[in-house]
C-alpha cells in the first residue's frame, strides 16, 4: 500500500517551431490526480526446484478515476 501526491497536476506543455516564429501553441494533457491510494498484490510460488508461477494485481484509486491492472506467468529455470 502506498500514498502519492502530485504537486504539478497541470499537464501543460508550450511549444513552437524555431523556423517559424510566432507559431507557439500549447498542447493540454490529462490532469494527473492531486492524491492517490495504490495497492500492489502479488503471489509466486516454486513448482520445483526449477520453475515458478507468479499472479500480481496493481491498483490506484483517486478522485479522478481507479485503474487496475493484472499479470501472470510461468518462469523456468533451465
Amino acid at each position: 500500500m502506498a500514498w502519492e501526491h502530485e504537486f504539478n497536476t497541470d499537464r501543460k506543455l508550450t511549444a513552437s517551431f524555431e523556423s517559424l516564429p510566432g507559431s507557439g501553441y500549447v498542447v493540454y494533457g490529462a490532469p494527473a490526480a492531486a492524491d492517490l491510494a495504490r495497492l500492489d498484490l502479488g503471489v509466486k510460488t516454486s513448482l520445483g526446484p526449477a520453475a515458478s508461477l507468479f499472479v500480481a494485481f496493481d491498483s490506484a484509486f483517486s478522485g479522478q478515476g481507479n485503474t487496475y491492472a493484472g499479470r501472470g506467468g510461468v518462469t523456468v529455470r533451465f
